[in-house]
Order: C-alpha cells, then sequence, then structure tokens
C-alpha cells in the first residue's frame, strides 16, 4: 500500500504540464506555412510576352535555386523536430518557450531566402540566410 502511494507520488510529479500534442501540432503549423512561403517568391513579372518567357524563367533560376535550398533545410528541420519531440514525455511552460524560440528561426527562413534569392551573390544576403539556418540548429540544440 505504501509502495502504491509513491509510486502514484513519482507519476504525479513527472506528469506533464502542457499538452504535446498540441505543442506538436503548434509546431507543424508553423513549419507548413514556412514552406508554403517560400514558394511566394518565384514569380513571374506582369506583363511577360510569350517571345521572352524562356529569358524571364532563367531569371528566375537563383531564386527556385534558394526554394529548394530552404525547402531543404525547413524540412530537414521539422524531421528533427517530430523525432525530438515523440521522445520527450512530459514538457512544462520553458518547454513551450524554448519551441517557440526555435520556431521564430523556422519562420524567418522565407524572408531570408527572399532577400537571397534577390541578391544571390551579395554577401550580406548569404551570411543572413546563413545565420538563420545555424541558429535554427542551435536553437533545436538547445531545446533537446
Amino acid at each position: 500500500m505504501k509502495t502504491e502511494k509513491i509510486i502514484s507520488s513519482e507519476l504525479d510529479s513527472r506528469e506533464s504540464l502542457v499538452d504535446l500534442n498540441r505543442l506538436n501540432n503548434l509546431s507543424d503549423g508553423v513549419f507548413a506555412i514556412a514552406l508554403t512561403l517560400l514558394a511566394f517568391d518565384i514569380r513571374l513579372p506582369e506583363g511577360v510576352v510569350i517571345g521572352d518567357l524562356p529569358n524571364r524563367l532563367l531569371e528566375l533560376a537563383p531564386k527556385f535555386i534558394v526554394y529548394l535550398i530552404s525547402f531543404v533545410v525547413i524540412g530537414g528541420a521539422w524531421g528533427a523536430h517530430q523525432r525530438m519531440l515523440h521522445q520527450i514525455q512530459g514538457g512544462d511552460g520553458l518547454l513551450v518557450w524554448f519551441n517557440l524560440f526555435c520556431l521564430l528561426f523556422v519562420a524567418l527562413v522565407p524572408a531570408s531566402s527572399a532577400i537571397l534569392g534577390r541578391y544571390p551573390t551579395t554577401f550580406l544576403a548569404i551570411t543572413g540566410f546563413a545565420l538563420d539556418v545555424a541558429l535554427i540548429q542551435l536553437s533545436t540544440l538547445w531545446l533537446w
């Protein structure tokens, strides 16, 4: 009887203060929106005539390459995030804030990739994008 009380007390102290399913759903939503926003930067300008279409599509190549790289970065971060959250048994408010901090940099990828797509050879654009990717990795490590 006394052993049951101790075990019950231990289970209560390990009880999660956060609904991990909701945290996972929020994270999935942020990743999905970030992936979707990446494609918005790949657009032809208005008024392109048929004869000029091949040249205009070639002009989009840097943006498309940045799109592919960004998609892989966000997709990889999502996979790692899912594996990590699957292993967490319980969490508190601190887990929520660490998770939000991680998602902050994921949500920034569409903006940093848009700048890189527009100025693909500019040091500041390259550095900003690389810093965003590094901050995703560092914040994920901190979350873990």
